[in-house]
């Protein structure tokens, strides 16, 4: 089975934009039988999605946040997936990254 894994921050106005709307997302991700994990507010921190990426093996994951080139942040802009650091959590997994320009180095990293 098919294992999605979203990460919502949810702590200024543009967060809480994200998390609200991509709320559709995870329901019918839920209604289409997948395998669904959501990890919001404070659990969309570094340490909760290293866990969950490491125990779970999630085939796509979904991160809303914040990010530049070389990361992207989630809850209260802490710094979640960094180029050189620990990228290769994304290594054999679709990635979709709903934050600013994240695409243009962490893509680059893992054979993108």
């Amino acid at each position: 089975m098919k294992t999605i894994f979203f990460v919502r921050p949810c702590h200024d106005s543009v967060t809480s934009y994200l998390h609200y709307y991509s709320k559709q997302l995870l329901n019918e991700s839920e209604d289409r039988g997948l395998k669904t994990i959501n990890k919001d507010k404070e659990d969309a921190n570094r340490e909760v999605v290293k866990k969950v990426i490491n125990k779970i093996n999630p085939d796509f994951i979904m991160f809303n946040g914040y990010g530049n080139p070389t990361m992207i942040c989630e809850h209260n802009n802490d710094v979640i997936i960094e180029k050189d650091d620990n990228h290769d959590l994304f290594k054999d997994r679709i990635i979709y990254s709903l934050s600013c320009s994240s695409a243009l180095e962490l893509d680059k990293t893992v054979g993108g």
